[in-house]
């Protein structure tokens, strides 16, 4: 199964992200706090100067989690065989 038949099917796929490298104190200190005027702008700078883990959740069409912190290719895979 595709990722495109996947959500037309009605499942959908939930992201998250975990930065590994550079937390929101350290891109604050790291830049001038005139800089920020939204908690968004912080993420801004932690997403650009930082690095991060994705992990996905996927849902079955009634919303029930099928699967659980996936990394990319285990999502991939996991979709694929459906």
């Amino acid at each position: 199964m595709t990722i495109k038949e996947f959500l037309a099917a009605g499942n959908s796929v939930k992201a998250q992200w975990e930065f590994t490298e550079l937390d929101s104190k350290e891109a604050v200190s790291s830049n001038s706090a005139e800089d920020y005027s939204t908690v968004e702008d912080i993420v801004t700078v932690a997403i650009e100067h930082g690095s991060f883990d994705e992990f996905f959740d996927l849902y079955d069409k009634n919303g029930h989690k099928i699967a659980t912190n996936l990394d990319e290719a285990e999502a991939n895979s996991f979709i694929a065989n459906l």
